[in-house]
Formats: C-alpha cells, sequence, structure tokens
C-alpha cells in the first residue's frame, strides 16, 4: 500500500506545483517591462522537449555526490554540510525527483498559459471605449 500513498504524493505534488509555477512564470512573462521574454519562455520551456534520458543525465551529474554541480557550488561558497547525497540517501531522493519532475513539466503549462492570456487580451484591448463603457 505504500506503493499507491507514494503515487498520489507524487502526482498530487507535481501537478499542483507545475501548475501553480506554470502560471505564475506565465503571468510574469507577460508582463510589459520584463526584458528578453522570449528568451526566458525558451529557456524555461526547453526542459519540456528534452527525453527524459537526457534530463536524467543532466540531474545525475548536477546531483553526483562527489564531482556535481550542486555539491561543488554548496562547497565553493562555504555551504559544506549542504552537499548531499541527493540520489542515494533515501530521505532525499523522493522530493529530489519531484523536483525534477516539476522543473520538466512546468514549462509546459506556462507556454499554454502565454498563448491564452495573448489570446484574450488583444480581444479586449481592441474592443472599442463606446462598447466598453455604454457611451
Amino acid at each position: 500500500m505504500k506503493y499507491i500513498s507514494n503515487t498520489l504524493l507524487f502526482t498530487t505534488a507535481t501537478t499542483i506545483t507545475k501548475t501553480v509555477a506554470g502560471m505564475a512564470l506565465a503571468l510574469l512573462l507577460t508582463q510589459v517591462f520584463i526584458r528578453g521574454k522570449n528568451l526566458h519562455r525558451m529557456i524555461i520551456f526547453s526542459p519540456h522537449v528534452m527525453s527524459y534520458l537526457v534530463v536524467g543525465l543532466v540531474f545525475k551529474s548536477t546531483l553526483y555526490p562527489a564531482t556535481g554541480i550542486l555539491n561543488n557550488f554548496l562547497r565553493g561558497i562555504g555551504l559544506e554540510r549542504l552537499a548531499k547525497n541527493w540520489l542515494t540517501d533515501l530521505t532525499l531522493v523522493y522530493p529530489t525527483v519531484i523536483f525534477v519532475d516539476i522543473w520538466k513539466g512546468m514549462g509546459y503549462i506556462m507556454v499554454i498559459v502565454i498563448a491564452e492570456l495573448l489570446s484574450v487580451a488583444r480581444p479586449i484591448a481592441s474592443v472599442p471605449d463606446h462598447l466598453v463603457h455604454g457611451k
């Protein structure tokens, strides 16, 4: 029965977090004051188009305990105690896998929400004032 609760937790945590993060990023990246919107959108969406094999290899090299980018960064800035065995410690592997899935999927939600926001904003903005204000 533990596998059912793990599956439900994984599905709930990733779905809700991907949706909220994707919507927040979409709202942020449709603002007028943001520069380089298309570059930011591409960077955030790019994990979605990568295969799970590539994502696995990227995170394996990032999270490797001895030579991983994350642990080397933490050691480099003096946070040695935060360097962990991200993929082998049983207390950390589940949250790590959840994080990777969220990272891979939130860009897709962002693109869908941006498309909807941009398709709704234009017709509303083009409505003449006399129709909006009733004059």
